[in-house]
């Protein structure tokens, strides 16, 4: 017998309900994307529609409202993520430590949740559409579109900013970003050659491997 599928979240009705209790029996309205923190326990779930983080417990099968109040916007920073306003949220990642990172498509930024305070705070991007600099403070940085995000073995998170054409790196630590790939010209050109002289044709998703390898999904190019 091969692998047996089950459905762990939802009961494939449109909706928002279900905290505090069975995860089964709960309803979502468009989730996006997935991560599993470090310590395997929970399941983050971006629940684009609903404009929140919803949070399933994998050991008793309960799920919870992690972060959002279910109003679309960007308010909130420095507060308790619960009480924030949050973006369509196409992307989410877990760090080494616990801290969840989300890629919010409209008022285009990435905002982090401080796993031991539940603070958010925005750590890349203006809110405002543009097309961003390199070298300075990412949150005075500005993005187009971005539609995922990856976080490499060194800790830095990459973003596909679908509409920039390009995959920026966000380095915690520093509080900087650059770009790793793309012009920001919308073309699929440079094989064989630097990343960051190549046209990317819609950066919609990327990842990367355990040596540093870094895959980029062309929307557009179909590659």
């Amino acid at each position: 017998m091969g692998s047996v599928i089950q459905s762990i979240v939802g009961t494939s009705v449109k909706g928002y309900s279900g905290d505090g209790g069975l995860a089964k029996e709960a309803t979502m309205d468009n989730p996006f994307h997935v991560d599993i923190d470090p310590s395997g326990r929970y399941l983050y779930i971006a629940d684009c529609f609903n404009f929140r983080v919803r949070r399933l417990n994998l050991d008793s099968g309960i799920i919870e409202n992690f972060a959002g109040n279910g109003l679309q916007g960007h308010t909130g920073d420095g507060g308790d993520a619960k009480h924030a306003s949050i973006d369509e949220i196409y992307a989410i990642q877990v760090d080494a430590t616990g801290n969840v990172f989300i890629c919010q498509r409209f008022n285009p930024s990435i905002r982090m949740i401080d796993k031991s305070t539940n603070e958010i705070r925005t750590v890349v991007g203006t809110g405002k559409p543009g097309s961003g600099k390199d070298g300075i403070s990412a949150t005075k940085s500005a993005m187009l579109e971005p539609n995922d995000c990856a976080i490499d073995n060194d800790g830095h998170l990459l973003i596909a900013d679908v509409r920039d054409q390009r995959i920026r790196k966000f380095d915690p630590n520093t509080g900087t970003i650059t770009t790793v790939a793309g012009t920001g010209v919308k073309e699929h050109t440079g094989d064989e050659g630097p990343a960051i002289t190549a046209g990317i044709f819609g950066a919609r998703a990327v990842c990367t491997d355990k040596i540093g390898n870094i895959y980029i999904c062309e929307r557009e190019g179909n590659t």
